[in-house]
C-alpha cells in the first residue's frame, strides 16, 4: 500500500491512471479482509518516475482557476466568490474540530521521517499552491473588500 498512501494529492495531479477509483474502493470494502488484500495486491504500480508525477502536478495545478487553502479557508471561499462575482462571505464556522490536537512536539524523530518521506512530492505541491494562491490574493485585492455574515445556527454539531 505504501504507494498509494505516500503523496496523495502529486499523485492525484500528476498520474493519469485512476486504479483506485471510488467503484473499486467500494467493492474492496464490500468484501471479506483477506479478500480485500488480495485485491489490493493485484492493483499494478504506477511506473511513472517522482520526477515526472511532481512536474505533470504542478502543470495541472498552475492551470487551475482558483487555488484555495484549507487553512486559509475565509479567504479561499471569498477569492472564489469574487472570481465568480459573488457577493463575498463572513465568517466560516468551523464544525468536526478534533478534540485531540496532536503537536509536531509530539511526534518521534522516527515518525516525523517517515511522514516526510511519505509526503516529499506533496509539500512541493502545497509550497506552489500556497504561491499561487497567494498571488491571486494580491491580484483580487481580497482584503480591501467588505464580507456578507453567513447565516450560523447557535450550537450547530455533527
Amino acid at each position: 500500500m505504501g504507494p498509494y498512501v505516500a503523496n496523495p494529492m502529486a499523485r492525484f495531479l500528476g498520474i493519469s491512471e485512476r486504479a483506485f477509483s471510488p467503484e473499486f474502493i467500494k467493492d474492496a470494502c464490500a468484501q471479506p479482509l483477506e479478500t480485500t488484500k488480495a485485491l489490493l495486491a493485484t492493483v499494478p504500480q504506477s511506473d511513472a518516475h517522482q520526477s515526472d508525477v511532481l512536474k505533470t502536478a504542478l502543470e495541472r495545478l498552475a492551470e487551475f482557476h482558483v487555488v484555495g487553502l484549507s487553512e486559509n479557508l475565509r479567504t479561499s471561499v471569498n477569492l472564489v466568490a469574487r472570481m465568480e462575482g459573488w457577493p463575498l462571505f463572513g465568517e466560516v464556522p468551523h464544525y468536526n474540530e478534533s478534540a485531540n490536537k496532536l503537536k509536531v512536539k509530539d511526534l518521534s524523530a522516527e515518525t516525523i521521517r517517515a511522514i516526510d518521506k511519505l509526503t516529499e512530492l506533496d509539500r512541493e505541491v502545497y509550497r506552489a499552491g500556497k504561491d499561487i494562491f497567494n498571488q491571486m490574493v494580491t491580484r483580487e485585492r481580497l482584503d480591501e473588500e467588505s464580507t456578507v455574515r453567513l447565516h450560523s445556527t447557535p450550537s450547530a454539531t455533527l
